[in-house]
């Protein structure tokens, strides 16, 4: 296969993963000539979820030889994926259509919980089956689902680099390791406010590209996503007090919330504004995240929590409205270069250097809450 060709479905990948419908794809491309009987075999296999197979797939085919590529936008234009034909190939002489609607993943258990930020661009505004509900007999609100658009999600334009080993304990030194080495690697939650009531703040346009850029990025690294955009005050604490049995089984957590921040007078707490323009504090968010939540243990209280901000105390966080905020862009570029040799504290301390040398006027903080393991994402690597 040509290298331009392998680079489009490298940029592309996400969009090919939560796109297409595996059994479709699969024989199609058998059919195209692209796998034998033999090689379509692994594909059927159970104990490997949907997804991961789609990715293994996506994989394989830029393997396959100089006609691969055509025979998959081939099989694409049968299925009716018009704007994947369009994104891999830009030449298309295909005409402008209507998008067709993404499958959703074929996920099962407790993964029937998260909301794909792809997937819900193109549900009915009244389709609430992903949306986490309250338990029984509570009297919690159910929050909306993302915000639907119409518009193209643009995939970003990185590659992240997948772990060839698994990084191991060593007994001899004093920080050990969290372990991540199972297909339930983690879970990305965004909770992304953009616009207010009464307009009591300024939109925050391009917060959509963060989105896009984290989603993509996770993905890759083989996280489940979980993104909910523009929820008020009591809607975000329904959904927070729902997530200990979300993350149940998951090995961590990344909660990215971005909004209009207030620095609390005499405190290092700080407020958040939720779209009908009430606040909810930093330290209650993370109060749903300790460790009588989410394992119902007494003490520490609070352990293996890592808070990462965007800027210091009393400074802005600068954002671009077509490339997204800064702090996003370096995040996501470091992350995808290093984190599959790099441990999370790293990857923190890599993205404030380059924040700092590519912009020259924001500077990023780290806290450690009982935070001291080394924690290693080991992208596309698993037991």
């Amino acid at each position: 296969m040509q290298e331009e060709h392998k680079k489009a479905i490298q940029r592309n990948f996400s969009s090919l993963v939560e796109g297409t419908d595996l059994d479709s794809m699969v024989m199609a491309l058998y059919e195209k000539g692209v796998f034998s009987q033999q090689m379509i075999e692994p594909y059927r296999d159970t104990s490997i979820t949907p997804r991961e197979r789609k990715r293994i797939l996506y994989r394989e085919i830029t393997r396959r030889g100089p006609q691969a590529f055509t025979m998959l936008l081939e099989a694409l234009r049968e299925m009716g994926h018009w704007d994947l034909v369009r994104d891999l190939d830009p030449n298309s002489p295909l005409q402008l259509r209507a998008r067709r609607p993404v499958l959703p993943p074929n996920l099962s258990g407790p993964q029937d919980n998260f909301v794909s930020l792809t997937i819900e661009k193109h549900k009915p505004k009244n389709n609430n089956n992903d949306i986490i509900k309250p338990r029984p007999g509570s009297d919690a609100p159910v929050p909306p689902p993302p915000v639907n658009s119409s518009e193209p999600v643009a995939i970003p334009c990185f590659h992240v680099k997948e772990s060839t080993h698994f990084f191991e304990d060593d007994v001899s030194r004093d920080i050990q390791l969290y372990r991540t080495r199972s297909r339930k690697r983690g879970v990305l939650v965004v909770f992304s406010y953009i616009s207010f009531l009464l307009n009591i703040e300024p939109n925050r346009d391009g917060v959509n590209v963060d989105c896009d850029k984290l989603k993509y990025l996770f993905s890759e690294i083989g996280f489940e996503v979980l993104t909910y955009q523009n929820l008020t005050l009591e809607q975000t604490r329904a959904t927070l007090e729902q997530m200990s049995s979300v993350l149940a089984g998951y090995e961590c957590v990344f909660l990215v919330v971005s909004s209009h921040g207030h620095e609390r007078r005499y405190s290092s707490d700080t407020d958040i504004r939720c779209s009908d323009g009430k606040f909810i504090s930093l330290y209650a968010i993370v109060d749903y995240f300790n460790n009588r939540k989410l394992h119902h243990a007494e003490k520490p209280l609070y352990s293996n929590i890592l808070i990462a901000n965007s800027t210091l105390p009393g400074f802005i966080s600068h954002r671009d409205v077509k490339a997204g905020s800064w702090y996003i862009q370096v995040l996501c570029e470091v992350f995808a270069e290093r984190a599959h040799d790099c441990h999370v504290d790293e990857l923190f301390t890599l993205v404030d250097k380059r924040l700092r040398l590519r912009f020259g006027r924001q500077t990023s903080s780290v806290d450690r809450w009982g935070f001291n393991n080394k924690l290693y994402l080991h992208p596309g690597l698993y037991e």
